[in-house]
């Protein structure tokens, strides 16, 4: 499927989630799933609250699902990417980011003044959001932590759109094809809004 025909049926699983209609998504037989052919790569946050193939409304082996805390792109992340891209033929990729991401959080409150620094074993997290995170503490500090919050995983979304495809483009020409967008998922609506720009 083109990029654009899976993005409109990515909305439309999304739609039959809120409206508590989503099912399995598309039934997926053992032989589709021997032969591994998703429609799309999504890079999502490991929460637990965001299970990816229901939000969405697919099935069992139509997403390849890469996830990771604060949907934080580097190496790894890329090369699996990658993997899905040129080994498996997907067009299109989605960076799903989600409102009251708590990865994103811990880096706002680790580069707020008078906030606790992050715990050692959090600090690879932060410096990985960090270049995305401090434009967004330093212009919206004074707002409350919700907004500040928003503003930093719609931030970040953005930022991890453009790592990929940078990184994309230096593995070649079939990965640099893929069209990537930015999502964020809303926990209480359940709705996830596509971002203006990324795609």
């Amino acid at each position: 499927m083109r990029a654009d025909e899976v993005l409109e049926r990515l909305k439309a699983g999304n739609a039959r989630y809120v409206r508590g209609e989503a099912g399995r998504g598309h039934v997926v037989s053992e032989a589709d799933l021997a032969a591994q052919q998703p429609v799309a790569v999504v890079v999502g946050c490991s929460d637990a609250r965001v299970p990816v193939e229901m939000v969405l409304g697919q099935g069992w082996g139509e997403l390849f699902v890469v996830r990771v805390a604060g949907h934080a792109v580097g190496p790894k992340v890329t090369a699996s990417v990658g993997y899905g891209v040129v080994q498996l033929g997907v067009e299109l990729v989605v960076v799903m980011g989600h409102r009251g991401c708590g990865a994103v959080s811990v880096a706002v409150d680790a580069l707020t003044p008078g906030k606790p620094e992050a715990p050692g074993h959090l600090e690879p997290l932060v410096r990985r959001l960090k270049p995305s995170v401090q434009p967004v503490v330093e212009r919206w500090g004074g707002e409350p932590a919700e907004v500040v919050l928003a503003e930093a995983v719609k931030s970040h979304v953005h930022a991890s759109v453009d790592r990929l495809r940078e990184g994309l483009r230096r593995i070649g020409p079939s990965a640099s094809a893929a069209r990537v967008v930015g999502s964020v998922y809303d926990l209480e609506t359940g709705w996830v809004r596509w971002l203006e720009g990324s795609g």
